[in-house]
């Protein structure tokens, strides 16, 4: 069985990145995700003695990488931290999710030579516990009673062969460097003219709040006819 290789970077999330790490020891207890692996870019080498020692299924890199992170550049690098066969499966995940502990189960059943997968999550609020609760408002509650909302936008979260992610060419980090957003828009619509892509809302699947900090926003990608 072909491996999952889950690739994230840390840069100024390691609070959120605790829950992250947990969601997925629990995953690697399902059946035939035990050797699946965490790749861990740490950009800025922060978070080097976080963990003495890592768990044996994380593969852990420290950066030391000055300013401002370079999202898809972070990427790209965590990949180069775990080394796949072709024949693996690489799923991207921000810091600051939690999976569902069939989460490899779903990655195994949409990636394949030709098809990616780009789930999408729940978004949790401010305040609101880990638990899918309703629908309402993206981004602020405005008096919804509900836990968040779906975040269908989404498409940072994705998985793919390697084969096929090498043949997209990695995430554009020079294109976007260090602006925030829009790298992931790019992956999926490159993605597009390559595989049949798969989108579902995954239960159990969320992205935690955190404080959006003001960064400068890289322009608007649309996808290319």
């Amino acid at each position: 069985m072909s491996r999952i290789y889950y690739c994230t970077a840390v840069y100024n999330r390691w609070a959120t990145f605790r829950l992250l790490l947990d969601s997925f020891l629990a995953v690697t207890q399902a059946a035939g995700a035990e050797h699946d692996r965490l790749c861990v870019y740490d950009w800025d080498g922060a978070g080097k003695d976080i963990y003495s020692p890592w768990p044996d299924s994380v593969i852990y890199c420290a950066g030391n990488l000055p300013g401002l992170i370079n999202r898809a550049d972070a990427r790209n690098r965590a990949m180069g931290c775990c080394e796949p066969a072709v024949d693996d499966l690489v799923f991207f995940v921000d810091c600051d999710m939690v999976l569902p502990v069939d989460f490899s189960a779903r990655v195994r059943a949409h990636v394949r030579p030709g098809h990616a997968y780009f789930p999408i999550c729940y978004s949790l609020y401010q305040g609101a516990p880990i638990a899918e609760c309703g629908e309402g408002p993206p981004y602020h509650k405005n008096g919804s009673t509900a836990n968040g909302w779906w975040r269908d936008s989404g498409r940072g979260n994705c998985g793919f062969t390697v084969a096929d992610f090498q043949t997209l060419g990695g995430w554009d980090g020079q294109r976007f460097g260090t602006r925030y957003g829009r790298e992931d828009d790019d992956i999926y619509w490159r993605a597009y003219s390559l595989c049949e892509l798969h989108r579902e809302r995954v239960h159990g699947f969320f992205h935690q709040w955190h404080p959006k900090l003001p960064e400068e926003q890289n322009p608007s990608t649309r996808r290319q006819a």
